[in-house]
């Protein structure tokens, strides 16, 4: 019979991370972020102008996600309170980059990306903040 042996990631101590969620901000490695923020696997993270309700995107911003998020595996849109629809021609841009896509609420996207770039992939994400004060949490 098979016994699965359990297994721990642990994060880096130098790994930066999402650390805490609430009605307007994402905390990043200690810092609160209120805005739309960018941020990729080795870090870096900074704020970038999106509408505050992603549907409301236009192909310049879809290619400007896609251009920054360039050599990434795996990009994680985080729209929100919760994951949005997007038609495909919307999403078009981040298509012809050849990396993994995946839309979630941003809640879902902060323990995805934490739980990637401590398996050193090569992650990036657009986050924007929730909306909800149902959703304060520390991680």
């Amino acid at each position: 019979m098979y016994t699965p042996t359990p297994t721990t990631l642990e994060a880096s101590p130098t790994q930066k991370r999402f650390t805490g969620y609430g009605k307007g901000y994402l905390v990043f490695d200690g810092q609160t972020i209120r805005e739309a923020v960018f941020i990729t696997s080795n870090g870096v993270a900074e704020t970038i102008h999106m509408p505050p309700d992603l549907a409301l995107g236009t192909p310049d911003d879809f290619a400007l996600i896609a251009s920054k998020a360039a050599g990434a595996e795996i990009l994680l849109l985080g729209t929100g309170d919760k994951a949005l629809y997007f038609p495909p021609q919307r999403l078009l841009p981040l298509f012809q980059q050849g990396f993994g896509l995946e839309i979630m609420a941003t809640v879902f996207a902060c323990h995805a990306y934490n739980l990637l770039a401590d398996e050193g992939r090569k992650t990036a994400a657009l986050l924007l903040p929730p909306a909800s004060d149902s959703v304060i949490r520390k991680l």
